[in-house]
Parts: C-alpha cells; structure tokens; sequence
C-alpha cells in the first residue's frame, strides 16, 4: 500500500529516473539518509524516490515520518516480509518514470552519483551498474574492497561479475523481462536471477560506470555473513540452480553444494565442513591483529564463508 496522496503514474510523468530503495528493519538506517534523501528530492525535479518497507519489525514508520510528506518520495508498505525481490518490484511498479535505478538502503551515494546516470542515458546505455567501496580500514573493509575490485577486474558484463548495491535500468526491458523473479523470499541470488534475464533475455550489455560509487560498510565479524551464506545455501541456491543450471554451475558457489555431486565428493565436502566450527569460534582479535598477515586471514574468512554456504545446501537436503 503507497501512503502518499495522488496516482503514481502521475507523479512519474515528468521524472527520468525512479529511485527504490527497499529497508527491512532499518530504520535507524533510513533515518541516517532521511535529510539526503530529501534534498535530493527537492533539488531534482527529474527524480521520484520509492521507498519500500518490507514488512519491517522495527521503528520503520516513525523512521520515514518525515519523507511521507514530500511531493516527490512515496513510501509502499508491504503487509508483510515479502523478500527483495517483491520489495523491489513494488517499488518499481510505484512508478513510471523511463529509467528505474536500485539502490540499498545501507549504501551511501557519492555526490555525483544523478550526474552519472543522467550521462549514461544521454550515451543511450539500458543497464549501468556502479562501484562498492568500503570506507574502513579494519579487515572486513579490506575484504569486502577486494571481492568487489576482483569483480572489476575481470568485468566483462558476465552475471558473476555484476552487483546489485547500485543499478540502473530502462524500464521497457524491466518490464519486458518481468521484473525479479518473486520466488525468492530468503536471502541470495535474487539479483543474479534477474540480471540472467536482463543480460541472457534482453541481451543487454552492461555498462560499468567507474564514477558511480556507492560507500557501503560491511557487517564486522563473521557470524553476520555466515547466518546470509547459510540462508543463501539453504533456502535460494537449489531455486537459482533450478531456474538457470549453466550459469550456477560456473559459479563458485557450485563447489560448495552438497546437491550437485557425486558421492565421494559429498564425503570430502562433509569432512570440510567440520572446520566450520573452530573457524567460526577464532578468537576476536584474529582477524583484528596486526602480526597475522592479511594474507593468511583472507583465504580463512573465504573458506569459512563458503562452509556455511555448504552447510545450508546441506540442511536444504537432508
């Protein structure tokens, strides 16, 4: 349900681009980008922002009392916790501006970030994606800024080398394409389902623009990235690999799937996972000291990630 006043399609006439933003229990977050998310409201006519709650649990109205007011920012409730991939085709099908931009709502958006869309559609480009960088100069920062740069190294428009945290694409072949598929309620894959079907079904070529930066910080310590991968594993991977089997078998992921191999390989994995545990329980200052060189903390925190990725395909299987 939009708690704004007026048609949306009305509201989307004038706009380029629609910007949707889905929170689930984030409030503190949105309350953070409130006054951003306003001014970029009244400074940019061609701009409609669409904020979804995802059924959230938390303060989420009282976070977004002050947004509701603006001509130009409506706010869809869902009833319910519906996933990211209802999320943000609510927040899409708000609208109806030509371009629809996605973005999370634990991301901040550099200064020029408009300025970049507005010159990729002037360069006639259907599906632009931006960059992620990490700000923090602990572990977890430099982590998560070296899976994002390995992806932008090797950039060649392939679904394994695309994120999600900043994107924008023509509304024609959202629509043509069906928007995300809404199968996926739990974390994971939602993303690379729907760019399969922008880049294999539309055929699009996606644009990197370097320019376009959003800063995200990463979740600090491992629990919180290992309760994803889990989920991830359990619950949208056998959904993903079922929906487009060529594309999850050349991921990484596939290695790690108790479901897509033969019996001694299921042994081997099923002995991996047994470092699951003393991996998790390292001491905290592990992945925090300075005489443990990066390079021996890296591939711990890969192989960890990946066992809990294993071990929700395992549970999703037994």
């Amino acid at each position: 349900m939009d708690s704004n006043d007026g048609d949306a399609t009305k509201r989307g006439e004038a706009s380029l681009i629609d910007l949707v933003i889905p929170v689930y229990n984030g409030a503190e977050l949105l309350k953070t980008r409130e006054q951003e998310l306003l001014e970029l409201a009244e400074k940019n006519s061609d701009l409609r922002i669409y904020i979804v709650d995802d059924g959230s649990e938390d303060e989420f109205t009282v976070a977004s009392k002050m947004l509701v007011n603006h001509s130009r920012i409506s706010v869809v409730c869902l009833s319910e916790n519906k996933g990211r991939a209802v999320a943000r085709n609510s927040g899409a099908s708000a609208g109806a501006a030509p371009f629809i931009c996605f973005v999370d709502v634990d991301c901040e958006l550099c200064p020029d970030w408009l300025c970049e869309l507005r010159n990729a559609i002037k360069m006639g480009n259907q599906l632009v994606f931006g960059r992620v960088e990490c700000k923090g100069s602990n572990f977890w920062s430099r982590y998560v800024n070296d899976v994002y740069r390995s992806r932008e190294s090797c950039f060649d428009g392939g679904v394994s080398s695309l994120s999600s945290q900043i994107f924008m694409v023509r509304r024609d072949h959202y629509e043509k394409c069906g928007g995300f598929f809404e199968g996926y309620r739990y974390y994971g894959f939602e993303d690379r389902d729907f760019f399969n079907l922008l880049v294999v079904g539309e055929e699009l070529r996606p644009v990197l623009s370097r320019a376009l930066v959003v800063w995200h910080e990463p979740e600090v310590g491992p629990s919180a990235i290992c309760g994803k991968m889990y989920i991830g594993g359990k619950h949208s991977a056998a959904l993903y690999a079922d929906r487009f089997p060529v594309s999850y078998r050349q991921s990484k992921y596939w290695y790690f799937d108790f479901r897509h191999h033969g019996r001694l390989y299921v042994v081997c994995l099923f002995l991996l996972t047994f470092l699951y545990d003393p991996l998790l329980k390292l001491p905290d200052g592990f992945y925090g000291s300075k005489l443990i060189p990066y390079s021996f903390k890296k591939p711990v925190a890969k192989l960890l990630f990946a066992l809990a990725f294993a071990r929700g395909t395992r549970d999703s299987s037994s």
